[in-house]
């Protein structure tokens, strides 16, 4: 037994110095520099393209034996401005000895240090990426094509990496037809115990930019990778992305998460178990890419759980200042990404949205996005004890977005929706169930910049309400006292009440323009015109006032029947100035006592005609002289 120990320590050790001798042989008198024609010669004749090794080339012999290539680079084919497609400063590939006596290869790692990417799509619409194009087919003596076949299995057992590390690369993508530009820094990609039979993980982290529109980031990705080379399937389980991205003052997080597999045989692409949060918006569901390497079709259906908007567009650094609540946003989205960009259809429900001090629950509404169209119809909600039904359409496809809208509001309290909306100080307010429809385009991103490019029409009715902030019947009173120049001893109530407000609007610029307003109160009938600009605040409008009934009570105010009575609101329209137009009452009440002279005069000539005369000449003989008179006193 002892023998046979010794005897196989001395083999042993044998074999040992046999290994050592063989490196040192190697080392001194093998170089691999030798290699560097042939590598370039292949490299040629399977790409078409030039490489050049002007770095050195080594052997290393710790931790494992291997060889190490200072740099080199590959050059672009024909076509193309830049004359590199790719650099890098060294690359080291280790190999264990054991596995040679069996005929198999197995690297203890790779090292890929300082390496630059340069992609371009050409004018042309060329990309340097392709290599069919470039590759020459090896064929044998007689012309034929070579051909070497190699089964899955036995390939996927003849290879194995302990580990792959790239480090301090950079890439670069040039669309020369966009003028688009991405960039990638600090890339670097980690992975142990690469083979093509089982899965094995892997990460990465890298830094980019974009130059049009100007976004930065950094990313960063990892996962368990599985390599089927032959049957050109590619998956990753339980994928982790996450990257920080920044636009101007704007940042937003992003995580994805879920299981890829890619057929690249069958040009599709599957991702399942999908989940993304972005902000705070966190979404779930599947997609599809099919068409791969051709035109890449992507399909897929997420589902958004319940989110704050607000708190999303404050944490992306947007301006929320007009926007007050937007709790428990949810929603479904189908989607397809083609050549035609972007093709989106869901449904949406928001429990509470408060916009520019308006508050509205229960939103639904179906939306549409195609070829930057935002459609969101059918849209409703409920406010103020009423209901909103609306259609929308926003055009993203301009610098502004574009808004064209077709609403109605139903049974709206009118109260509280103008005190939100222009506060409860305001001067003048309506109440009473109100009744809207308009037709509206504008465009603007802020609040200020949408009113002022605001237009359209509207149509509008008020039922049993109360115009809070003029009460007509004390300046009726006013205007009595006024025509008998008497002091106001009437008690100003500072409102109105009405039985129907009716009207159409049209907006120009921000500007209301009305002509057609009526009133029904129980003692008089309002007609208005006038204009209220939203953009300055002001607000230039005349109601004219008409006693509805008749009296011959020498003092009651019903004397003032068939005498307008011009009630003039102007100036600021929080605060406007609310007043009888004396001048035009004056006038007014001159033209009726005018009048009642006239038809005094009038009647009693006609009467001494009639005394005088005979029957139809006297009637003949009256109709010439009342004309007469009505010409001369311009009644």
């Amino acid at each position: 037994m002892h023998k046979v120990l010794k005897f196989t320590s001395i083999l042993l050790g044998t074999l040992i110095l046999f290994i050592i001798l063989g490196i040192i042989c190697l080392a001194l008198f093998v170089s691999p520099n030798r290699l560097k024609p042939f590598l370039t010669e292949q490299v040629m004749k399977y790409t078409g393209r030039q490489l050049v090794i002007d770095g050195d080339m080594s052997w290393t012999f710790f931790p494992h034996l291997g060889v190490k290539v200072g740099h080199s680079s590959l050059g672009n084919p024909s076509g193309f401005n830049n004359k590199t497609f790719a650099e890098v400063s060294n690359i080291t590939l280790g190999v264990k000895l054991m596995p040679l006596f069996h005929k198999r290869i197995e690297s203890n790692g790779m090292i890929l240090d300082g390496m630059k990417l340069h992609l371009i799509k050409n004018k042309d619409g060329k990309v340097n990426w392709d290599f069919k194009t470039a590759a020459v087919t090896p064929r044998n003596a007689s012309g034929t094509v070579k051909t070497t076949t190699v089964s899955g299995k036995r390939a996927a057992m003849g290879l194995a990496v302990s580990g792959l590390e790239v480090t301090n690369t950079a890439i670069d993508y040039l669309d020369e037809q966009t003028q688009k530009y991405y960039d990638i820094k600090n890339f670097e990609l980690h992975a142990k115990d690469i083979n093509l039979t089982k899965a094995f993980p892997i990460q990465s982290a890298f830094d980019f930019t974009v130059n049009n529109p100007a976004v930065s980031g950094h990313a960063a990705l990892k996962g368990d990778a599985a390599l089927n080379a032959a049957a050109e399937i590619y998956s990753f389980r339980q994928l982790e992305f996450s990257a920080n991205i920044k636009q101007a003052d704007k940042k937003i997080n992003l995580n994805i998460s879920g299981d890829v597999v890619a057929n690249l045989n069958e040009q599709t692409l599957q991702w399942k178990n999908f989940k993304s949060k972005v902000a705070n918006v966190s979404m779930t569901g599947d997609l599809t890419v099919t068409k791969l390497k051709t035109n890449p079709v992507t399909k897929g259906n997420v589902q958004l759980a319940p989110f704050d908007l607000k708190e999303t567009l404050q944490g992306i650094g947007e301006n929320v200042s007009d926007l007050q609540t937007a709790k428990m946003v949810k929603g479904n989205v189908d989607f397809t990404i083609d050549t035609n960009g972007l093709n989106a259809e869901g449904n949406f429900n928001i429990d509470t949205l408060q916009a520019s001090n308006v508050t509205l629950t229960n939103v639904d509404t179906k939306a549409h996005f195609q070829k930057g169209i935002l459609d969101l119809a059918p849209m409703s909600a409920n406010l103020y004890q009423g209901t909103l039904a609306a259609q929308t359409i926003i055009n993203l496809n301009s610098a502004a977005p574009e808004i064209t809208s077709h609403m109605k509001l139903t049974n709206v309290q009118a109260q509280p929706l103008m005190e939100d909306l222009g506060g409860k100080d305001e001067k003048i307010k309506i109440g009473g169930t109100a009744n809207f429809e308009m037709q509206l385009t504008t465009s603007g991103l802020e609040a200020k910049t949408i009113v002022q490019n605001l237009n359209g029409v509207s149509q509008f009715n008020f039922k049993e309400g109360t115009i809070i902030g003029v009460d007509l019947g004390y300046l009726v009173d006013s205007a009595y006292a006024l025509a008998k120049r008497q002091s106001v001893t009437a008690t100003n109530t500072n409102q109105t009440n009405f039985g129907t407000l009716t009207g159409t609007a049209m907006i120009r610029s921000g500007v209301i323009n009305n002509n057609d307003l009526f009133s029904d109160t129980p003692r008089f009938s309002v007609r208005g015109a006038g204009t209220i600009d939203l953009v300055n605040k002001k607000i230039d409008y005349t109601l004219q006032t008409v006693v509805k009934q008749r009296s011959d009570a020498k003092d009651n105010l019903m004397n003032l029947y068939g005498i307008t009575l011009p009630v003039v609101i102007s100036g600021n329209l929080n605060d406007p100035t609310v007043r009888l137009d004396s001048a035009a009452l004056v006038k007014s009440v001159g033209e009726q006592q005018i009048k009642k002279v006239t038809d005094q005069a009038k009647t009693k000539l006609q009467e001494q005609i009639k005394k005088q005369l005979p029957g139809k000449a006297s009637d003949l003989f009256n109709g010439r002289v009342g004309n007469v008179l009505d010409n001369v006193l311009g009644n």
